[in-house]
């Protein structure tokens, strides 16, 4: 069912709330976008006229911070290029699947076969990251390896 971008929004603000995640108001609409996907916002323009951003460029900037997070994290002088570019490989979709349905499962606005998607929910937290990023790298860090290491 396709919603109003007033409804999207309230419901964009109590998720991040959840997450205890606060962002000004001039990111409102990325913050709506980053739980949008393809679909919906092609479906939204049919239904209201008027088009809105999906999450997929913001999954990209999403997935570079990942691989960044986790560098930082296990970075140490002692370890050899070969060490570090495997743990940007260990940065994968099938693990952010599982991450993402828990965090974003019933939070997404999605329609027709977004779900169906080898990694919708993988690009779902990558998003989601790519938002907090933008408004807070130290959230978006923190975030990224609770659920990363599986602190949920």
């Amino acid at each position: 069912m396709i919603i109003s971008y007033e409804e999207m929004l309230n419901k964009t603000i109590e998720f991040y709330n959840s997450l205890d995640i606060s962002f000004p108001k001039d990111k409102n609409e990325l913050a709506v976008a980053s739980l949008t996907m393809r679909s919906y916002s092609k479906n939204y323009k049919d239904k209201y006229g008027k088009e809105i951003y999906n999450h997929s460029s913001m999954a990209t900037l999403g997935d570079s911070m990942c691989g960044a997070f986790l560098l930082l994290e296990t970075y140490k002088p002692s370890r050899s290029k070969g060490d570090l570019t495997d743990d940007k490989v260990a940065v994968r979709n099938d693990h952010f699947n599982v991450i993402g349905k828990k965090l974003l499962e019933g939070h997404l606005f999605w329609d027709n076969n977004d779900l169906d998607a080898v990694k919708a929910y993988a690009n779902g937290f990558e998003a989601l990251i790519g938002f907090i990023s933008l408004v807070d790298v130290n959230k978006a860090q923190e975030l990224f390896l609770k659920y990363y290491n599986g602190q949920i």
